[in-house]
C-alpha cells in the first residue's frame, strides 16, 4: 500500500472524504458520496474526475507518423490537425494491447493519451520502433488531467474562464491558457456525455492543478466523482473497459469496433487477421445484454443459450442507474449471436437475460 502512487490531487480528495482505494498503482478516489448519486449527477449537471493516473506521451518527428501507422489502424493523412482519434496499440496476433486517444498537432506530432495499467508497455513498444535518431517520445509523466463531464460540462467551463468552445467539436482538441498555465484541452470523455479532458503538460506544480479542479467547483453545478461511476457510466454508454471488454487476445472486430479502423493503412500490426476476420467471420463477439429475471450481471458469469449450451461470458456488468436496470457487455459465440435471449449463471441459478445493443443511453454531442 505504501507503494501506491499519489496524484497532485490526492490531498483534495482526502478534503472531500472520499474513499480512496488502490487502482492501477495510484491512491484514486472510487466514490465521494454514493455511486448512484454521482452517476446520476453527471447525467443531469457536470461531474469532475480526477484521471491523473492515465499516461500522456507526445511523439514527434521525421518517423512519428509511419509508427503510429505500423502500430495502430489509423492513417495520419486522413486526421485533420487538432482532430482526436480513438484506436489501438495492436500486437502481430491484432490483439489490442492497449486502446488510445491520438491527437495530431501536426504532419509529424501527436499527442496520445494512454490507459494507466499499459503506459509502461506502450512506451516501450513506441520507443521500439524509433531507428533515426531524430524522432522522440516525451513522456509527461504526473501530468494532471481531468475530466469535465456532464451536458453542463461545457457550459460550466466557458464562464469560468471567459472563453467561447463553439468552436470546438466533439472529439477536438486545442491549448488554452488557464490561469497563466498552456492546457491541452479536448473535447472528449469516457462517460457518453459531452465534456472535456484537460491536462497540464509542461512542468505544473500541484498548486497549478488543485486551482483549476477548485474554480470548477465553485460552480453549483459541478460536483466531484469518483472511479466508480465512471464506470457505471461508460459501461451505460457501451465503452470498452481496457482490461475486461479488450486485451491482448481480442481483436477490434472482435469486439465490436472494426469501425474505429481506417481501411486505408495496409501495414498495421495484424491487418492480415483483421482482413481474415472482416471476409469470414468471427469466433466470438462483443453484444449488450440486459437482465430481465432478478439479480445483478457481473464479469466472468457465464452465458448460456436457452437450451442450456455454453454461449459465452461476461467481460462487465452491472447496473445501470438510468434505466434501473442490470447490464452486462458480454462475448458471444458467432453460433449463437442471432440468438435475442440467452441464460446467465448466477450463484448456480440460471436467470434470463436478453441482447440489447451495446448502448444503454447516447447524450447528443455538439
Amino acid at each position: 500500500m505504501t507503494d501506491l502512487k499519489r496524484t497532485f490531487l490526492t490531498d483534495q480528495h482526502n478534503n472531500l472524504a472520499a474513499k480512496l482505494v488502490p487502482f492501477a498503482g495510484y491512491f484514486m478516489p472510487v466514490q465521494y458520496s454514493s455511486m448512484i448519486e454521482e452517476h446520476n449527477w453527471v447525467r443531469k449537471h457536470a461531474g469532475l474526475f480526477d484521471i491523473s493516473h492515465m499516461g500522456i506521451i507526445r511523439i514527434e518527428g521525421p518517423q512519428a507518423a509511419q509508427i503510429l501507422e505500423n502500430l495502430c489502424p489509423l492513417n495520419t493523412q486522413n486526421i485533420s490537425n487538432h482532430q482526436c482519434k480513438y484506436s489501438f496499440i495492436l500486437n502481430e496476433h491484432a490483439g489490442v494491447e492497449d486502446d488510445i486517444i491520438v491527437t495530431k498537432e501536426s504532419e509529424n506530432s501527436f499527442i496520445i493519451v494512454l490507459n494507466a495499467g499499459c503506459k509502461e508497455k506502450d512506451i516501450s513498444l513506441i520507443k521500439e520502433q524509433i531507428t533515426d535518431g531524430q524522432t522522440q517520445l516525451s513522456y509527461f509523466e504526473d501530468a494532471p488531467l481531468i475530466a469535465l463531464q456532464g451536458p453542463e460540462a461545457v457550459s460550466v467551463f466557458e464562464s469560468c474562464y471567459q472563453t467561447d468552445l463553439s468552436s470546438l467539436k466533439f472529439m477536438q482538441a486545442t491549448f488554452l491558457q488557464l490561469n497563466g498555465k498552456q492546457a491541452f484541452v479536448s473535447r472528449t470523455g469516457y462517460t457518453g456525455e459531452d465534456g472535456l479532458e484537460i491536462a497540464l503538460l509542461h512542468y505544473p506544480t500541484e498548486d497549478d492543478i488543485v486551482e483549476i479542479w477548485q474554480q470548477l467547483l465553485k460552480h453549483t453545478e459541478v460536483k466531484p466523482i469518483g472511479l466508480g461511476a465512471r464506470d457505471t457510466l461508460r459501461l451505460e454508454a457501451g465503452l470498452a473497459l481496457y482490461g475486461q471488454d479488450l486485451t491482448t487476445d481480442i481483436t477490434p472486430i472482435e469486439a465490436s469496433l472494426s469501425w474505429a479502423i481506417d481501411n486505408t493503412n495496409t501495414v498495421f500490426n495484424g491487418r492480415n487477421i483483421i482482413e481474415e476476420q472482416k471476409s469470414e467471420g468471427v469466433k466470438r463477439k462483443r453484444v449488450g445484454l440486459k437482465l430481465t429475471d432478478k439479480g445483478m450481471l457481473r464479469e466472468g458469469y457465464k452465458v448460456f443459450t436457452t437450451a442450456h449450451e455454453p454461449a459465452g461470458i461476461i467481460s462487465s456488468g452491472g447496473y445501470c442507474p438510468t434505466t434501473g436496470e442490470s447490464i452486462a457487455q458480454a462475448y458471444i459465440d458467432a453460433a449463437y449471436l442471432t440468438h435475442s435471449e440467452f441464460y446467465i449463471e448466477i450463484r448456480k441459478k440460471m436467470v434470463k437475460a436478453e441482447k440489447h445493443p451495446l448502448r444503454f443511453y447516447s447524450a447528443k454531442k455538439n
